[in-house]
């Protein structure tokens, strides 16, 4: 919400009778200026209090439904995809639904660096698994798989389902070691950001709406029709 001054209002109202046709194309104009200067302070936020490891991604992901003068609504906001959920965790404060964590190897040691792709467990891709080896139980098919991998220098990774001495997850043979790339268990609800919510309010606290309604109405005014 914003405040307009009774005068404002007024001129609005006369300017309306006046040209109503150009009044509606001032109001999509000024509803489509707020929804980016909301999505330009969301930006803001982001960059600022989160990781961001591919600001092309997350540019490409906060999005806006433009108004039109045969529908005067604008929308900013996050757009999902498969295995992202847009940042709805931060902005409303629930619970992750995913269930797998990304360990510091996966991302060659650098938390800000983006996961390599063989750590990804992409759907359709085949890891190695202990399932693929024999054994009357899962512990005995577990060493069998590791020891097999270590003798034949594989680098593939693999997944551990239970074993005492490694958690569920994606690992990788590393010099004859076993390294972790991903955990699999269910995240934790993360800290609370109001990318959304706080860029809007960022925006309206930083520019003068009655400018910004002047400057749509002298657009349409100087367009040509």
């Amino acid at each position: 919400m914003f405040e307009l001054k009774a005068s404002d209002l007024i001129n609005l109202q006369r300017f309306y009778k006046r040209a109503p046709e150009k009044f509606i194309r001032a109001m999509a104009g000024t509803m489509n200026s707020i929804a980016f200067g909301n999505r330009t302070e969301s930006l803001k936020i982001i960059e600022k209090r989160m990781t961001v490891r591919n600001k092309r991604f997350v540019n490409s992901r906060i999005r806006v439904a433009k108004a039109r003068t045969s529908n005067l609504t604008s929308e900013v906001g996050s757009i999902a995809a498969p295995r992202f959920s847009g940042w709805a965790e931060q902005e409303l404060g629930v619970a992750a639904k995913r269930t797998r964590v990304m360990g510091l190897m996966a991302r060659r040691g650098n938390y800000t660096n983006q996961a390599m792709h063989s750590a990804r467990l992409k759907p359709g891709s085949t890891q190695i698994t202990d399932d693929q080896y024999a054994g009357k139980t899962r512990r005995f098919r577990t060493r069998a798989m590791l020891m097999d991998l270590k003798r034949r220098k594989i680098k593939r990774p693999f997944v551990i389902k239970r074993h005492r001495k490694f958690a569920p997850g994606l690992y990788k043979m590393v010099r004859g070691h076993v390294v972790r790339l991903q955990r699999f268990k269910a995240t934790r609800t993360p800290r609370r950001i109001r990318w959304l919510s706080d860029g809007r309010k960022n925006y309206f606290a930083s520019n003068d709406i009655r400018k910004t309604w002047a400057k749509a109405i002298d657009y349409v005014l100087r367009k040509k029709q």
